[in-house]
């Protein structure tokens, strides 16, 4: 099953896109392995979205549409 991780360092969010396990549980866990990592910088997986999708980040002070960008 193809999934979208969502990944983030302290500093800047990124995606990820895998092949990985049908249960979301083995996927996240599959997704830690293979993104996470705890040495400086740290990566951490946030989010783990079933498919192929693209993320996109807005701005917070304005959460204007506009401002969004993707990821």
């Amino acid at each position: 099953m193809t999934w979208t991780a969502i990944l983030y360092n302290g500093d800047t969010y990124r995606r990820q896109i895998f092949h990985g396990p049908i249960d979301s549980k083995d996927a996240l866990k599959e997704a830690q392995e293979k993104f996470g990592h705890f040495w400086p910088p740290a990566v951490n997986v946030i989010a783990l979205v079933p498919g192929d999708h693209p993320v996109y980040m807005t701005d917070q002070q304005t959460l204007s549409p506009k401002e969004r960008r993707e990821l």
